[in-house]
């Protein structure tokens, strides 16, 4: 951190292309909200009471995915000697859930886009081993004698899903991020919707892993259809900058940030002198 006393040496940026000046400002800027987010979702996340998931909500563009990229950074860093020892292992799991196309969510697309997340090879092929699952439906019979379940036929939603759920069973990540959320609640039925976040629910329950759903406010009406949903979550809210004194203040800062790392050769103070527009253009959103 620059002492504020001590100017700061504009004069390389003279020297700069346009790419390096570009680059140079692209930079995650830590605000008051972000670090709160960050703070509270990296709680949930080490000790989250009983809940298997958790939702991350607030207006687009308020910086939901610089955070989670944020909180990945971290708790990778915090996990590195433990990787160094179990190579099998992957930390944490990062997918978005895409809007369709056309039609409704597809789920198929969502867990083979898994699958290529964690990079497993000949992934159509695998299936889940569990000798100890009284409830499985058997078939197969292995050479140590242990049984498996049948597989369903290759491609289909049901052996996508075999295969993730085998595949985070086996890799251990510590959460499964999902972005962009509310693209979940583009179905056919209200019976559909809830089927949804129960869909998700099973999943973490049975790969014991927390999922942690980012999207905007259009993630809320998903988690209400269900009391046990509600009672199986965590919220978090990432607000935007309201017009309080107080936040006012805080995004006035950020714009000084923002101010400080324009790469001008010379000081200006542009942003701070119409911070009045940025405020109702961004509508208190960082991101925008």
């Amino acid at each position: 951190m620059k002492k504020k006393d001590v100017p700061e040496d504009r004069s390389r940026y003279a020297k700069m292309t346009k790419e390096e000046c570009l680059q140079a400002f692209k930079r995650t800027i830590a605000h008051p909200h972000l670090e709160a987010t960050d703070k509270a979702l990296r709680r949930a996340i080490q000790e989250p009471g009983g809940a298997s998931i958790i939702n991350v909500f607030g207006p687009a563009r308020v910086g939901k995915s610089t955070m989670k990229n944020h909180v990945m950074r971290t708790i990778i860093l915090e996990m590195l000697a433990l990787l160094q020892q179990d190579k099998e292992r992957v930390p944490l799991l990062s997918l978005i859930a895409r809007p369709p196309l056309s039609g409704y969510f597809n789920w198929k697309v969502f867990f083979q886009d898994g699958l290529v997340a964690f990079d497993e090879p000949l992934i159509d092929h695998k299936i889940a081993l569990d000798p100890e699952d009284a409830e499985a439906p058997l078939g197969l019979t292995r050479l140590d004698g242990a049984r498996i379940r049948r597989k369903p036929p290759e491609g289909t939603k049901d052996a996508l899903r075999q295969s993730f759920v085998t595949t985070v069973k086996r890799r251990r990540p510590v959460a499964i991020f999902i972005d962009e959320a509310q693209h979940l609640d583009r179905v056919s039925s209200e019976r559909q919707r809830q089927n949804q976040l129960d869909c998700i629910k099973d999943l973490a329950d049975e790969t014991g892993t927390i999922f942690v759903l980012i999207g905007t406010y259009e993630l809320l009406p998903l988690r209400d259809l269900s009391a046990q949903l509600i009672g199986r979550s965590l919220d978090i809210h990432f607000p935007r900058y309201r017009n309080t004194k107080r936040e006012l203040a805080q995004f006035s800062n950020i714009l000084r940030t923002f101010q400080d790392a324009l790469p001008f050769t010379e000081e200006t103070d542009i942003l701070l002198k119409h911070w009045e527009f940025c405020y109702e253009c961004s509508i208190g959103c960082v991101g925008n």
